[in-house]
């Protein structure tokens, strides 16, 4: 009994593995749709044969294209290259829309600074390896690799850095020219008193973005400060909270520059310049004669300090935003590649789902043309174990998975 036992096990081990490795059948896929002509506005009805274990249909209008889909892009690319052959139009016709660097790539200060300019109370500018953040909770994107290092020295003096990335901006609605940064502050002792004594953690940053018109050769400027932006998790009391790195003007170009959003061909972006500490000095309303920092808060002359530009108060330090100390800038995203969307079909279920494979589906088009309605069907075998059994070297990827799809086609032709 025992030695039968054993037998039947071991085959059963065996039949579950041959099956598991087993090849997949390509689905069988075909359709039919009433009425046979239909006009805008009636309700269609696509009836689908089919064996598969995962339907969806694409019905060729806007957005619902087969031929600009991700689905049409896997078939034909394998997953490596997926992401660099897609069918999807790049809005921007060609023009640059984008201004990425990354501080890794640069061998030199001096190639930099072709790139890069600074201003105001900036001193001790080098490129490096800097991965002294002992207590950093959020790490670099790239360790070990050079990042740029400067000091702000002064935080009552307007200082930052400008670069000029000469991109268009597109995308009314889709976030246009989002960037990111990755940059940490580190105060200086005496900005960590002014941090303690408030207990204010934030810095207020100000972008100020010129756009250049080709058509009448004017500059148009606009500014917008932003808050607790980019501060890293590191041990300075200043960078307490965490930070996700990302900053969206998407709105403030829409408000500043919707014209150039409209027609972006007339107009790129020549200059951005990046104010990293405050100003406490500027002087505000001078009939009532009092002072102001970068945020806004008022001080009058007698209540600074004349040495320090700090307010002769404490209380008052909840206030001030300025900031002194060390920078490290790893890298900056600035812009984004507008492309059309990939099309999105509508699933049909799977018979794996609880209400199993729809294989009717009823729609009605909205406007006169011709459409090419495809029928995606799609068989899956199970995730290729391999080497011991996927009990290390894990990952997900397509790849790991034998797919196998098929697709029926037709057009039909949608009058008035």
């Amino acid at each position: 009994m025992r030695l039968f036992f054993k037998t039947f096990f071991l085959g059963l081990l065996f039949f579950s593995c041959e099956k598991y490795n087993m090849d997949i059948e390509s689905p069988r896929v075909s359709f039919t749709y009433s009425p046979i002509n239909p006009k805008v506005g009636d309700s269609i009805t696509f009836n689908i044969d089919t064996n598969a274990d995962f339907l969806s249909i694409y019905t060729g209008d806007s957005l619902k294209k087969y031929e600009t889909s991700r689905v049409k892009a896997l078939i034909e690319n394998d997953f490596e290259t997926f992401y660099d052959t897609v069918y999807r139009k790049n809005l921007s016709g060609g023009l640059p829309t984008k201004w990425f660097r990354y501080l890794k790539d640069y061998s030199s200060l001096s190639d930099v600074e072709m790139d890069f300019q600074f201003y105001g109370a900036i001193e001790n500018i080098d490129l490096g390896v800097y991965n002294n953040f002992p207590q950093s909770l959020i790490k670099a994107t790239y360790p070990d690799k050079n990042v740029l290092k400067f000091t702000v020295s002064d935080r009552t003096v307007n200082s930052g850095i400008i670069f000029q990335p000469n991109i268009y901006v597109f995308g009314k609605g889709m976030d246009p020219a989002f960037s990111q940064f990755e940059i940490r502050f580190v105060s200086s002792e005496e900005d960590k008193v002014v941090r303690r004594v408030s207990g204010n953690k934030d810095i207020i940053r100000e972008l100020s973005i010129t756009i250049y018109d080709v058509e009448t050769n004017e500059e148009h400027t606009a500014t917008k400060s932003f808050g607790n932006f980019m501060t890293y998790e590191t041990d300075d009391p200043m960078t307490a909270r965490t930070s996700p790195g990302f900053i969206n003007i998407g709105q403030f170009m829409e408000q500043e520059f919707d014209y150039y959003l409209e027609n972006p061909e007339k107009g790129y972006i020549k200059e951005v310049k990046f104010k990293l500490n405050g100003e406490l000095a500027r002087k505000g309303n001078q009939s009532n004669g009092f002072y102001y920092d970068f945020n806004g808060g008022e001080y009058y002359r007698e209540q600074l300090d004349p040495v320090t530009g700090l307010p002769i108060n404490e209380n008052d330090y909840i206030h001030y935003r300025g900031f002194q100390g060390d920078v490290y800038l790893s890298w900056i995203e600035f812009g984004t590649d507008e492309y059309e969307p990939f099309s999105l079909g509508k699933s049909l279920g799977s018979i794996y789902d609880p209400k199993g494979l729809n294989k009717t589906y009823k729609y009605a088009y909205n406007k006169e043309g011709e459409y090419n309605v495809t029928v995606v069907a799609t068989n899956t075998g199970r995730k290729l174990y391999s080497e011991d059994g996927y009990q290390t070297n894990r990952r997900l990827s397509y790849d790991d998975y034998q797919i196998k799809r098929s697709i029926s086609q037709q057009k039909l032709n949608i009058p008035k």
